[in-house]
């Protein structure tokens, strides 16, 4: 089965699944063995708190990065980090959009196919992504300066919004 299409199917039973235990162990854990069958990602933890809108988070680790998966009031986000774990979790997107490789509009939808879309996406440029934290030490300063500077783009598109009303 295409790599793709498999993906779908997979991620496709999320909207079905209650529990975060029953989501990685149905979804997240054969997409990214499929995706990254030469670089493993070792499972690391995971919380889930049904109290809060069965919000959840699980965290695993690959060789040079690691990667975080949040399932927040429904909605669906990914974030990488370095592997060291410095606590500099970027958004997956605004890392796409760093490297030029897509445009945050890509990716704006926290829904089951952008999260697809994603997965899709990052497996194509893993070797991009792996080169950032290989080199994070050179690059973390500007990396931090362009997603500054695109928060502060949302926040003045917000506040003329805001000013328009």
């Amino acid at each position: 089965m295409p790599v793709f299409a498999h993906v779908n199917s997979i991620v496709g039973r999320l909207s079905r699944m209650g529990t975060l235990s029953e989501y990685l162990s149905e979804s997240i854990n054969p997409i990214l063995t499929e995706i990254f069958s030469e670089d493993k990602f070792v499972f690391l933890s995971q919380t889930y708190d049904e109290a809060h809108f069965g919000n959840a988070i699980a965290d695993y680790e690959h060789k040079n990065f690691r990667i975080r998966v949040i399932r927040d009031r429904g909605q669906l986000f990914i974030e990488i980090a370095p592997k060291d774990n410095s606590g500099a979790w970027y958004w997956l997107p605004r890392l796409f959009e760093y490297l030029n490789l897509a445009e945050e509009l890509e990716f704006i939808e926290h829904d089951l196919p952008c999260m697809r879309r994603q997965l899709q996406f990052l497996s194509y440029h893993v070797d991009q992504v792996k080169e950032i934290f290989e080199n994070f030490d050179t690059v973390k300063f500007d990396l931090d300066k362009f997603e500054q500077k695109k928060g502060n783009e949302i926040l003045d598109k917000l506040m003329r919004q805001s000013k328009a009303k």
